[in-house]
This record gives C-alpha cells, sequence and structure tokens, in this order.
C-alpha cells in the first residue's frame, strides 16, 4: 500500500492536514531523496506505507514550516540522537534506538508503545525534538548546533493519539486488512 492510501484512511483524519497537502509534503521529500529504497512508479505504485517511510514524513511535517524544505529538515530531525541531561548521547530508553527516525519508525511499527505516547514536539531552530510518554517520561532528540538561537521560535507537536491511529492503520494495511474508521 502505498502512503497516499494511509492519508485517506487514517492520516489527514489523525493529522488534521487534508491528504492533498500530506501528498504535496510527500512528493517534497521524495524529490529531496529523503525516502529509503525505491518508490513505485505508476498506477498502484507510489511511497510504499512502511513505518519507516511514515516516520521520514511525520518528521518533515513536525520540522518543517513549508513544503520547500522539507526534505532537507526530515533528514536533519530523523538523524537526531537520544540525549541525557547532560547533553550526553545515550540510547533511547523508549526504543532503544540511537536516532530519532529509528524511534518514531519503532512506534509506528508498534501500536501498543505508540499508544502510551502523549505527544512528540518540535522546537523550531534549536535541533530539539522531544518524546513524552503519558507516564511523564521524556527523551529530548538533538541534532545540529545546541546553541539556541535568541528569538521567535515555533514548536510543532504531534498528539499520541494522532500516532497511535496511524500506527493501527499502518499495521492493518500492512496485514491486507481493510481499515475502517474506529468510533472514539
Amino acid at each position: 500500500m502505498s502512503l497516499r492510501t494511509l492519508y485517506a484512511v487514517a492520516m489527514a483524519d489523525a493529522t488534521g492536514i487534508d491528504a492533498k497537502e500530506l501528498y504535496e509534503y510527500e512528493r517534497a521529500i521524495r524529490e529531496a531523496g529523503s525516502f529509503p529504497g525505491a518508490v513505485k512508479p505508476g498506477p498502484g505504485g507510489g511511497t510504499a506505507a512502511t513505518a519507516a517511510n511514515t516516520a521520514i514524513l511525520l518528521l518533515g511535517l513536525l520540522a518543517s514550516s513549508s513544503k520547500r524544505n522539507c526534505g532537507p529538515k526530515s533528514d536533519l530531525a530523523g538523524a537526531a540522537e537520544p540525549v541525557d541531561q547532560n547533553g550526553h548521547i545515550i540510547v533511547c530508553p523508549l526504543t532503544a534506538k540511537r536516532t530519532l527516525a529509528q524511534a518514531l519508525t519503532v512506534l509506528l511499527d508498534t501500536p501498543d508503545m505508540a499508544n502510551g505516547i502523549e505527544r512528540i514536539e518540535h522546537v523550531e531552530r534549536t535541533y530539539v525534538t522531544r518524546i513524552v510518554t503519558k507516564g511523564g517520561q521524556s527523551v529530548d532528540y538533538r541534532s545540529g548546533d545546541p546553541a539556541v538561537p535568541a528569538g521567535f521560535r515555533a514548536v510543532r507537536t504531534l498528539d499520541g493519539n494522532a500516532l497511535h491511529k496511524i500506527a493501527l492503520a499502518i499495521e492493518r494495511l500492512g496485514e491486507g486488512e481493510p481499515v475502517a474508521e474506529e468510533a472514539a
């Protein structure tokens, strides 16, 4: 299944972003060469709706305020490493992974783990993305220059419920099951 199918069955509703807009972000990320693996051309083709590809797209949405630079920004955010309170690089205590792209892929591949996430927030211009659990634990991921610039910074947040809904849809699509909207 392609990411376009995922937009139609869950992602557009979960993120509040129109499916056409999601596709435009996908296209920009694809043109930047940020998706791992080949993209299948033609009817029934497109970018596969894998957890890894979905993670790259979500990182592009979190880290970029425009489609124009979402490919490079998704790459930078995806390469972010988990750090402890002293700024030392660690292994993620939630997923046992070493980069944000890997950790987000694990969460999207494991709906039960995704259900334990309250939010993922990215603070623009600080190179910091934070995963916060419903239990109050948080893990900071840092990439690039650790110095925090002065001035305006925007925070983009992915709600944990949206993450869980997307993870469930990926699981069902991967199993070939029809994905219907769940009643809340």
